[in-house]
C-alpha cells in the first residue's frame, strides 16, 4: 500500500522596489531642452525595469520552508508507519515576450534616382523559466 503527500513550494516575499521617486540621469534629459518629457520616459523605463525585477524576485522559492514542509511530511509519513519510497518534484514554468514592428516605406526621389526609406524599427524578444512547484513524497507499507 503507498501514501502520497504533496508538499507545495512557496515563493518568498519580497517588499516592493517600485518607486515614483526615481532617479534620471543627465544624460537622459537631453532630448527635452525643459527635460520634461524625457524625465517622464526615463522615469518609466525605471518603474517597467523595477517592476521587471519585482517579478522576478517574486519567482524565487523560499527553500528554508520548503525544506522545513518536507521535514513534517516525513515525520507524518513515518509516524503512520510508511516507509520512504520517493521524492518526486513537480516542475512549472512561465515566460514572456514583446515585439512591435513599425512599417518601413521607401520611395523613389524623381530627380536623383536614389530612394527615400522611411518608418521605424521592429523588435522582438522572449524569456522563459522553471521553477519546483511542489514535492510528492510517496511512502509504502
Amino acid at each position: 500500500m503507498n501514501k502520497v503527500i504533496l508538499v507545495k513550494a512557496f515563493f518568498k516575499e519580497t517588499p516592493s522596489s517600485v518607486t515614483s521617486n526615481t532617479p534620471v540621469s543627465v544624460e537622459e534629459e537631453i532630448d527635452d531642452p525643459w527635460g520634461y518629457k524625457a524625465k517622464e520616459k526615463a522615469k518609466e523605463k525605471a518603474k517597467e525595469k523595477a517592476e521587471a525585477k519585482k517579478i522576478h524576485e517574486e519567482k524565487k522559492i523560499d527553500s528554508e520552508r520548503l525544506a522545513i514542509d518536507l521535514e513534517t511530511a516525513l515525520s507524518t509519513l513515518y509516524s503512520s508507519g510508511f516507509q520512504l519510497k520517493e521524492v518526486v518534484t513537480v516542475t512549472s514554468g512561465a515566460y514572456g515576450y514583446a515585439f512591435k514592428d513599425e512599417e518601413i516605406t521607401s520611395s523613389a526621389t524623381p530627380f536623383t534616382g536614389t530612394e527615400s526609406v522611411s518608418g521605424g524599427a521592429s523588435y522582438g524578444y522572449g524569456y522563459g523559466y522553471s521553477y519546483t512547484d511542489s514535492l510528492l513524497v510517496i511512502g509504502m507499507k
